[in-house]
């Protein structure tokens, strides 16, 4: 029987990250050969924009970039809530020279070395599309929860009365930190809104609130890049997401503790 091209699954958008353009060229004309919508960038910086512009379903990031290198842009990326999931391909020329973590599956879900090898890539990536769940954090909101681990170790610091108290005083901080957030977001304060998220991500990370830590940490991004309607909406994420926070950390506590 004659060999059939796999397509990918339709409406498929990816964003293709690499700074020598006959190598962008040549795997973007491929990919779109296969039902891709593929998007292009040159660098860390443009490339993590364009993440917090609009979600794609995968990226290809070459490691060696200049500036921030695909490393770093691979893990400013999974900040990004709507991005924590997508599978992300290393593309590089040398293995060995990549980060230990890195190069045992850190951000990533694939590794592909330069002069790529195109036959069977169609079908690996539609494996990472429909089959295989990549790694990163679950970005709905019904699912927040505090971290096991976390709980665990503070309730060894502080005991279970300590712990339920340093809790209770984390929600309510948290909800003064979210109005605060919201009234500079109003205002379009980049610096205020930036120092206020700080600390929410570090107080949420010390009870391990791993969720509300990403957001506050991409809340102060897109302050930064001055996307207010975007800010707006994650703001709006973060509240919903405190309220099942609230909801579930009783079990948690019963659960875990």
């Amino acid at each position: 029987m004659p060999y059939v091209h796999p397509v990918f699954p339709p409406g498929i958008t990816m964003l293709l990250v690499d700074d020598n353009p006959v190598d962008r060229l040549i795997l973007k004309r491929f990919l779109e050969q296969h039902g891709a919508t593929v998007e292009t960038a040159e660098s860390g910086e443009e490339a993590f924009n364009e993440c917090l512009r609009k979600p794609y379903q995968l990226v290809f990031l070459n490691a060696n970039l200049p500036g921030m290198d695909g490393v770093n842009t691979a893990a400013w990326m999974r900040s990004v809530p709507h991005m924590a999931q997508v599978p992300i391909i290393i593309l590089t020329a040398d293995s060995s020279k990549l980060p230990q973590d890195v190069r045992q599956g850190g951000s990533y879900q694939m590794l592909l070395v330069k002069p790529i090898t195109t036959e069977g890539l169609p079908e690996m990536i539609i494996g990472l599309l429909e089959g295989n769940q990549p790694k990163g954090v679950d970005m709905s909101p019904g699912v927040v929860h505090l971290a096991t681990a976390q709980l665990r170790q503070l309730k060894r610091f502080l005991g279970p009365e300590g712990l339920r108290e340093s809790l209770q005083d984390y929600l309510a901080e948290v909800g003064i930190l979210l109005e605060k957030l919201k009234e500079e977001a109003s205002k379009e304060e980049v610096k205020a809104i930036q120092e206020t998220a700080h600390k929410l991500k570090g107080t949420s990370a010390t009870v391990g609130a791993k969720k509300i830590a990403i957001y506050a940490d991409t809340a102060a991004a897109l302050a930064l890049d001055k996307r207010w309607k975007e800010l707006e909406e994650l703001l709006r994420t973060i509240e919903i997401s405190l309220s099942y926070l609230q909801s579930n950390y009783e079990q948690d506590l019963a659960d875990e503790v």
